[in-house]
């Protein structure tokens, strides 16, 4: 008997490795759909009322209640009471009105004057350091620096 199970012996071990194999291999499973990207909207703003940490937590947990908020920053302002607010989210129509209302009742506390979009969906912000196209570009760049100093 054991004679006549020793030539199936391979095909019963590496039987489970081929129906298995296409569940193991990525290779085997068709790619996942890859989900689209979610454009990204960024906001600025100004509010005031804003005295204590707690303020500064109690706002930015209201608005980041909006839809499709993703990040809120506050930022303190130069006037006592004051801050910038920067808003990242995937809704194109925030504004002043919607921020009012995530506030609430808050909103008499905490006047927002202002809420605008900065920048448009997948539109990087320009950087203050300068990209040279070559290196002389960036040797002649170098010179003048330092020729300022």
């Amino acid at each position: 008997m054991k004679t006549r199970l020793r030539p199936l012996l391979p095909l019963l071990l590496f039987l489970p490795l081929f129906c298995l194999g296409p569940l193991i291999s990525p290779a085997g499973n068709p790619a996942a759909p890859v989900p689209a990207p979610v454009p990204a909207y960024d906001y600025t703003g100004e509010i005031s009322g804003l005295s204590c940490s707690a303020c500064f937590r109690m706002v930015r947990t209201s608005l980041a209640r909006m839809p499709g908020v993703t990040d809120v920053k506050i930022v303190p302002g130069k006037l006592p009471g004051s801050a910038s607010l920067e808003i990242k989210s995937s809704s194109p129509d925030l504004n002043r009105g919607t921020a009012i209302q995530a506030l609430g009742e808050d909103a008499e506390t905490f006047p927002v004057q202002s809420l605008r979009r900065s920048s448009r969906p997948g539109v990087e912000t320009l950087r203050e350091t300068p990209v040279f196209s070559t290196l002389r570009d960036h040797e002649i760049s170098r010179k003048n620096h330092a020729n300022l100093d």
